[in-house]
């Protein structure tokens, strides 16, 4: 009870709490949580509208039983209506994981913030970090989405396009979308080094006992290989691997002596896979800069 128009809710595929974006009336939007298990809150419209008292009937204002939002804004600088997303769950973006994405229809406006149950935390204005380039823009958003491995997408009404939300920059882009096993991207672990020093670098969800390559280069740039997209450039190095049982690689390496701290070093496996692209399946890339 007490919603007035959730545009868009969802349910947190981890924790199947269930997210709903609220439309405010005349002044404010706001964003409602109700977890998982519990049933019959009351979210105060129309007494209420997000945080603030609207002098209407149907309710007390802040009266005990009501639920309040854990979130609201106003309609300042543009905003005017609430469009509701999801919690980040998919696997090419693990900082994300718990993030709710929701967005303003009128400014176009998109944020993020994270809920633990008491507290919101980590919000965050991504609406330039997002911004698709080439002359193209995000506006008016209407909904909200997220693939079967639960990355998320935004669709724009204004410009009829869907977006996807994917990893920063060149270095994280997947040579074959589906890769890896169940459909997972295939992507770096935990990993880091410094020149002439040894570090494990980590590779999972790639197919188990699988021929592999990874491409080593001292830069990056983009060249077209078996259907998908080669980063370091150019390809200085290339050794052959082979991932374990398990889909992983686990790889003690050594960079070449004598490279002074500040050089930008590029990785990236090509692993055989039988369901990718001419039976190639590119990894992300990882950058990473040398130290002494």
């Amino acid at each position: 009870m007490g919603m007035r128009n959730p545009w868009r809710w969802s349910f947190d595929a981890e924790t199947g709490d269930l997210w709903i974006a609220d439309v405010g009336q005349d002044a404010h939007e706001e964003i409602d949580v109700q977890p998982a298990g519990v049933g019959g809150l009351n979210f105060g419209w129309r007494c209420m509208e997000g945080f603030t008292c609207t002098g209407l009937t149907g309710c007390t204002c802040n009266a005990p039983e009501l639920t309040l939002p854990i979130h609201d804004y106003a309609h300042t600088g543009g905003n005017c209506s609430v469009t509701g997303g999801f919690v980040y769950r998919g696997d090419a973006i693990p900082d994300l994981a718990g993030t709710y994405f929701f967005a303003d229809y009128c400014s176009s406006t998109i944020w993020s913030l994270k809920y633990d149950g008491v507290t919101v935390s980590a919000f965050t204005n991504r609406t330039a970090e997002l911004a698709p380039g080439g002359g193209l823009s995000i506006n008016a958003v209407t909904s909200f989405g997220t693939t079967a491995t639960g990355e998320h997408l935004i669709a724009d009404q204004t410009g009829g396009e869907i977006y996807k939300i994917v990893p920063e920059g060149p270095f994280t882009g997947l040579g074959h979308a589906l890769a890896g096993l169940n459909g997972k991207p295939i992507l770096w672990g935990e990993g880091a080094f410094a020149s002439n020093q040894s570090s494990i670098l980590h590779l999972q969800n790639a197919q188990a006992s699988a021929a592999a390559l990874m491409f080593v280069g001292l830069g990056v740039g983009a060249a077209p290989f078996k259907g998908g997209v080669v980063v370091p450039s150019p390809v200085l190095l290339t050794l052959n691997l082979a991932t374990g049982a398990n889909g992983k690689i686990d790889l003690p390496l050594v960079l070449p002596p004598g490279l002074p701290a500040g050089v930008l070093v590029a990785f990236q496996y090509g692993i055989q896979d039988a369901g990718a692209i001419h039976g190639v399946a590119l990894s992300n890339a990882l950058q990473a800069v040398t130290t002494l």
